[in-house]
C-alpha cells in the first residue's frame, strides 16, 4: 500500500513538472514571438529627402551644397565603392560642392581609411550614424545650403545610380 501511495505521489509530481515545463516553454515562445514581431514592424528611421540634417558644427550656409558620405571602415561595400568615391569627390571639387565623410569610427581612423581609398574629402566627422537617420553604409546625401536633404542614395550603387549621383552634382 505504501508503494502504491509513493507511486501515485511520484506520478503526480511528474505530471506537475511536465505541465510546468510545458507552460514555461509556451510563455517563452510567446515572449520571443512578441519581441520579434514588434522589432520587425518598427523599422529604424531612414534619412529622407526634405529632412533636415543635424551634423554638429557644420555651417550649411557657409558650405553651400554639400555631399555627405556616411561610411564605415568596417563596411566592405564602402571599400568596394572607393573608385566611385574618388570620381565623386573630383566632381564635388569641380562643381564647388563641399564633401563631408561621416563615420562611426574616430576621425583619425576615418582619415586613414579614406586616404587608403584615395578619397580626399573636405571634412571627416565622427558621428553616430543613427543621428543622421542612416541605417546602413554606404549612404550618400546631397544637402542644400539650408541643411535639407536634396537627394539620398543607399548602399553600393549600380553604375546607373552612380551616373544619377554625378548628374545631380552637376545640376
Amino acid at each position: 500500500m505504501e508503494n502504491e501511495k509513493s507511486g501515485k505521489i511520484v506520478k503526480t509530481v511528474e505530471i506537475a513538472s511536465n505541465l510546468a515545463i510545458l507552460l514555461a516553454a509556451i510563455l517563452a515562445v510567446a515572449w520571443f514571438a512578441k519581441n520579434y514581431r514588434m522589432n520587425s514592424t518598427q523599422p529604424p528611421p531612414t534619412v529622407a529627402v526634405g529632412e533636415n540634417v543635424a551634423l554638429q558644427g557644420v555651417d550649411w550656409k557657409a558650405n553651400g551644397a554639400s555631399l555627405v558620405l556616411a561610411v564605415s571602415t568596417q563596411c566592405h561595400f564602402c571599400s568596394e565603392s572607393g573608385s566611385f568615391y574618388q570620381h565623386l569627390i573630383q566632381e564635388c571639387q569641380k562643381h564647388g560642392i563641399h564633401s563631408i565623410a561621416a563615420l562611426p569610427q574616430n576621425v583619425e581612423e576615418g582619415k586613414i581609411y579614406l586616404k587608403k581609398l584615395g578619397v580626399p574629402v573636405d571634412e571627416v566627422r565622427q558621428v553616430p550614424l543613427s543621428t543622421l537617420h542612416v541605417n546602413g553604409t554606404p549612404t550618400l546625401m546631397l544637402i542644400d545650403q539650408n541643411g535639407k536633404v536634396k537627394d539620398v542614395w543607399i548602399g553600393k550603387l549600380p553604375s546607373a545610380d552612380e551616373e544619377d549621383v554625378l548628374k545631380k552634382l552637376a545640376s
